[in-house]
């Protein structure tokens, strides 16, 4: 991934706990990081300091989480990150805009534009900026991802079609000017996981095949006329669109990730997620009796709070997954006094 922002504008999503078990393990990655992000040739995108499904924590606690997140980035020596990819791309219309930290908010195109009929299709090739969620704030802008363009990509880079592989049409010659404005217009190309670039969980990948075939895929782009830029820049390349909101968003009022089918109950109801959502919520109503507000913890009570609401412990996950959580959520508890009432 850093060499691949060598030669192309490249944005990458961290959160803060990823951050700092990255800087554990291998400190010069991450110095090499923020070196590239002074240059700008790559911006840090911000995910808060955990992958916490917003609609499904306490307010206190996704403001906790962005905040926190915030300040472990500027403890990184990165500058304070203006773009928001929204952890797991899941939001809904009562969140509070996250306009007191951020700039621009990532978030899944297909789903919203299922959900008004009325739009031009020009909408999805241009940052949109919200008029009435708004009105007392800075701007804010969405950027939007695409579900279906970064699941292509997968499929390109994972060697579906490895003897003349071809970059989706999203992103062919006829598609770079938007028909309906004659205009400049902007794709997000992949808004996925990177660690699905050359790993599979008890399979053999050939090393750096993945990661060669995505560059190559960058190169092609390239070739038939498309630029990468930074996602803080594109406002500035693209011309923007206002609408009045995103919502309401009627049949779907919860957007998520992909299809309509992976939506917020997968992190509610399946795997231990019953009993997880349960444990999380009976330490949230303690604190909450106790008159104790979030911002006064101890950093370390702070961030391992916010790791107990990460999305990661609310699928059908590993024994290990299980484990490390009940581990956390007892430490917790233990170090506020909420063990036993």
């Amino acid at each position: 991934m850093l060499a691949l922002a060598q030669d192309i504008s490249v944005g990458v999503e961290a959160s803060g706990w990823t951050l700092e078990r990255w800087y554990h393990l291998d400190k010069l990655g991450v110095q090499s990081l923020v070196s590239m992000a002074k240059q700008k040739k790559i911006e840090l995108i911000a995910g808060g300091y955990n992958q916490i499904v917003i609609p499904i924590a306490p307010r206190e606690v996704n403001a906790l989480n962005f905040s926190v997140g915030q300040s472990v980035y500027e403890d990184m020596g990165f500058q304070r990150p203006h773009t928001l990819l929204i952890p797991e791309q899941c939001w809904e219309d009562i969140t509070p805009p996250p306009s007191t930290w951020f700039r621009n908010v990532i978030m899944e195109y297909n789903e919203v534009a299922f959900c008004h009929p009325e739009w031009s299709k020009c909408i999805g090739f241009h940052p949109v900026m919200l008029r009435s969620v708004f009105k007392d704030k800075h701007p804010i802008r969405v950027i939007w991802s695409d579900y279906i363009l970064w699941q292509k990509v997968q499929r390109f880079i994972s060697g579906a079609s490895l003897s003349h592989p071809r970059i989706p049409e999203e992103l062919g010659e006829e598609h770079n000017h938007c028909t309906l404005c004659s205009g400049e217009r902007h794709k997000t190309l992949y808004c996925g996981d990177a660690e699905v670039i050359g790993y599979r969980p008890n399979a053999i990948v050939p090393k750096g095949n993945e990661w060669s075939l995505f560059y190559r895929l960058l190169k092609r782009c390239m070739r038939v006329g498309n630029q990468f830029i930074l996602p803080r820049d594109v406002s500035k390349k693209v011309p923007g669109i206002y609408i009045d909101d995103v919502f309401p968003t009627g049949p779907v009022p919860v957007l998520t990730k992909k299809q309509v089918k992976f939506q917020v109950m997968r992190w509610a109801v399946t795997g231990i997620a019953g009993e997880v959502n349960r444990r999380c919520w009976d330490l949230h109503f303690k604190i909450k009796r106790d008159n104790i507000n979030l911002k006064d913890l101890p950093m370390t009570l702070k961030k391992n709070i916010l790791k107990i609401w990460g999305s990661d412990y609310r699928t059908t996950t590993c024994t290990e997954k299980q484990t490390e959580f009940l581990h956390l959520i007892n430490s917790v508890e233990r170090a506020g006094g909420w063990e036993w009432n």
